[in-house]
């Protein structure tokens, strides 16, 4: 299966070919736009071109045509195989990766706009200067990037997760009992059985809105006082952080889902993905590096603060580890969990 989660008894692939080969596509297709472009109107530049702008838009530096048309392309060409290649981890969730997709060509266009919106103004001018960007330009091209990215983000299936050929109990190295689950795991086989679900709402600290608030309002001033464009883009971005300090998390006959934005799934772990849930008192975000959605070689985390939560095993022998409200919930929570798994492996035994 391409791009798939790690084999067993291979190493797992580090890039998502599928989503790597859409993103890094896009990325070829603006930058060659850019540069055919380039050829057609070099003739009619004024040499030096303006390559600076203040953030009101004025040119403040000068540069050479044949400099300043090499360092756009290569920059554009750069930062976007960089942007993509990262949003392409194996280590990402399905959601995540197609998200990486619209991203990347988002952020792709963006570069390219800002070079073809500082140039265009110059094109049969004498001289570049006094040359003013076209923010309309960029505006309006970053509106069909987001459109075209948010339909090439469907050319990366959601693929299942490798199923689990563990047995029930996870893999938690020095965390076994005589029983032969993970300490603070128990089975609710019943509960499953009657088809039940549980679900808990988790949210950041009053302190870490606090903070995040804090460098978000600088950030804007700043950006504001620059030029009151960057707020629309600046804004967005300090909502797309913010909407990944909350989330709610669900456990039910399809297994473990964790959502963004009310609806946006996430992470979603089918029963046949897992092997244990373990509920633990503590969960520390640095541990995992941080507070939101991380991920590393040890596998995946949505932390938003301190506290209870779900230790998840996953095939590789990799975890994923997630926020609950309370230790009851987190109990709550992995018994569910482990009571589905327990009926699948006696159906299939």
């Amino acid at each position: 299966m391409m791009g798939s989660q790690p084999s067993r008894g291979g190493r797992a692939p580090a890039f998502d070919r599928r989503t790597f080969a859409v993103s890094a596509s896009a990325v070829v297709l603006i930058t060659a736009g850019v540069g055919a472009w380039l050829l057609a109107i070099a003739g009619r530049l004024p040499n030096p071109v303006a390559s600076h702008w203040s953030g009101s838009g004025a040119a403040d530096g000068f540069a050479g045509v044949g400099t300043s048309a090499t360092l756009g392309v290569a920059v554009t060409l750069g930062t976007g195989l960089l942007v993509g290649g990262c949003l392409s981890l194996n280590s990402l969730a399905s959601g995540l990766r197609r998200a990486g997709v619209a991203l990347t060509v988002v952020f792709t266009a963006f570069m390219a706009l800002i070079f073809v919106a500082g140039l265009a103004p110059q094109i049969g001018k004498s001289s570049a200067v006094g040359t003013v960007m076209d923010w309309g330009l960029v505006w309006a091209g970053l509106g069909i990037a987001l459109a075209a990215g948010i339909l090439l983000a469907f050319l990366v299936p959601a693929r299942p997760l490798e199923a689990f050929d563990g047995g029930l109990p996870g893999s938690f190295p020095g965390s076994r009992h005589d029983g032969g689950l993970p300490r603070g795991a128990r089975v609710d086989a019943a509960a499953a059985g009657r088809g039940e679900g549980a679900s808990c709402r988790i949210r950041a600290t009053p302190g870490m809105y606090a903070v995040v608030g804090g460098i978000a309002f600088v950030a804007l001033a700043v950006l504001a006082f620059a030029s009151p464009w960057w707020l629309l883009g600046a804004g967005a971005l300090a909502a797309a952080v913010v909407s990944f300090m909350a989330g709610t998390v669900s456990a039910s006959s399809e297994g473990l889902s964790v959502r963004v934005w009310g609806r946006w799934r996430i992470v979603h772990l089918p029963v046949a993905a897992y092997g244990s849930a373990q509920a633990i008192e503590d969960i520390e975000p640095m541990r995992y590096g941080g507070w939101g959605y991380r991920a590393g070689s040890w596998g995946t985390a949505f932390v938003v603060r301190r506290g209870p939560g779900l230790v998840v095993s996953l095939a590789g022998g990799r975890e994923f580890v997630v926020n609950a409200d309370t230790m009851e919930n987190a109990e709550r929570l992995a018994a569910l969990l482990n009571g589905y798994r327990r009926l699948a492996e006696n159906r299939h035994a």
